[in-house]
């Protein structure tokens, strides 16, 4: 009865770590599911020489966390091999090294599980769990995982504890041990990567309300010199006729640049983009439409939204200047509304590009690596949401579509 107490106390630390450091689905079963699969990482036997235990576990932990958790498939997948790596691997050592007896193994249990949560508060924020890295970051993780894996692999399931000596069994134990801090060093370095992916959207949102709002002070400073030269200006349409009056108000106001949009919409972040955007074309002498209706603050994160609108709008406008298009054929459209739960969000602009089903298009430059990464951030933000994005190309014309629902509204 001692035990008991001590596995579950471990379960419910691990539990709580695991869901910590992966965004878990929003269903019941999925909650459930997550919680058997810190069950059988927290109490599993791991005896060296042993195949019964260690095959199954891992299968169970791999599939539970890629039906229950969020995210990437590669995301799911690393998140799993290194969860079953750091939980078996500890597993291990209490087993053989600690088995004065049972109380020893689970007390070993129950404090490694403290730690791991104490550590995971202290060092791991919760927000970074939502970001997606690139498919090649996930890719290197996992082959970074692989050696400790195979590390306790090869202890567990290809060695006979009992036909080795004890010196052998000495060094058995710093492989597992050399395999727990490299998977935790592991864990740490995803952290990292993803603390830094959110720190690049979040400061790329603050670079465009910046924009936005140096373009409004500059409105405002227009709109004061204009108040202030008022008298000469009415002085100067009284000594014109209609026509000339009418022309010198236009170029009026046209000079003094307050016929410029600042509230496309409700959602402020929209605002702060599609202002900053609107500026550099008309420097690029980009013709701009646009067709918003949002009522309300969008319920994203204001770096998705930055994602979806800014790279959507600098995507169409690279196309066109790498086209060389006459200025008559130079726009962009765009389109938005959120009504009813549903965000749809269209951006078209004349392009020659082919797209492949299920592709992203090829920018056509040199440089591929630092290019074509705006749509990636466009399609890992519409993911996140569990929305769908959509590229297809009709009559000479480039069009993004993507739309996501929000359940219960």
């Amino acid at each position: 009865m001692k035990v008991f107490p001590l596995l579950i106390g471990a379960n419910v630390l691990n539990y709580f770590t695991v869901t910590h450091f992966v965004q878990v689905k929003k269903k019941w079963w999925a909650k459930i599911g997550i919680f058997i699969v810190s069950f059988l990482l927290t109490g599993m036997i791991m005896y060296i020489g042993e195949w019964t235990n260690f095959p199954p576990t891992f299968g169970v932990v791999l599939l539970g966390t890629y039906l229950c958790c969020e995210g990437s498939s590669l995301k799911k997948m690393t998140f799993g091999l290194l969860s079953v790596t750091v939980y078996c691997t500890a597993n291990a050592l209490f087993d053989n090294y600690l088995d004065i007896s049972d109380l020893d193994r689970y007390w070993g249990r129950f404090l490694f599980a403290v730690v791991l949560f104490v550590g995971m508060k202290l060092f791991f924020r919760s927000a970074d769990r939502e970001e997606e890295l690139s498919s090649s970051m996930w890719g290197l993780l996992i082959l970074l995982i692989l050696t400790p894996l195979e590390i306790v692999f090869s202890v567990i399931l290809l060695t006979n504890r009992y036909g080795w000596a004890r010196e052998a069994e000495r060094f058995l134990c710093v492989l597992l041990l050399i395999a727990l801090f490299a998977v935790i060093g592991l864990l740490w370095t995803v952290q990292v990567l993803m603390r830094q992916k959110r720190m690049e959207r979040e400061h790329m949102y603050m670079e465009m309300n910046r924009k936005y709002y140096e373009i409004m002070e500059q409105q405002h400073f227009e709109i004061r010199r204009l108040k202030h030269d008022m008298a000469n200006h009415l002085q100067a349409l009284l000594g014109l006729s209609e026509e000339k009056r009418e022309a010198y108000i236009q170029e009026l106001i046209k000079g003094h640049g307050v016929s410029g949009t600042l509230n496309y919409c409700k959602d402020p972040a929209v605002n702060a983009v599609l202002a900053s955007k609107e500026q550099i074309f008309k420097e690029s002498k980009i013709t701009f439409r646009h067709k918003i209706d949002i009522q309300e603050e969008l319920p994203f994160e204001k770096p998705d939204i930055c994602a979806m609108f800014a790279n959507a709008l600098d995507n169409a406008a690279e196309a066109i200047k790498k086209e060389a298009l006459p200025e008559e054929k130079r726009w962009i459209s765009l389109e938005s509304r959120f009504q009813k739960g549903m965000f749809v969000l269209s951006v078209k602009n004349p392009s020659s590009v082919k797209v492949t089903e299920g592709k992203l298009p090829d920018t056509g430059k040199r440089d591929r690596k630092n290019h074509g990464v705006g749509l990636k951030s466009i399609q890992e933000a519409v993911k996140r949401y569990q929305g769908n994005m959509e590229l297809h190309t009709e009559n000479g014309i480039f069009e993004l579509f993507l739309w996501i629902q929000f359940p219960g509204s």
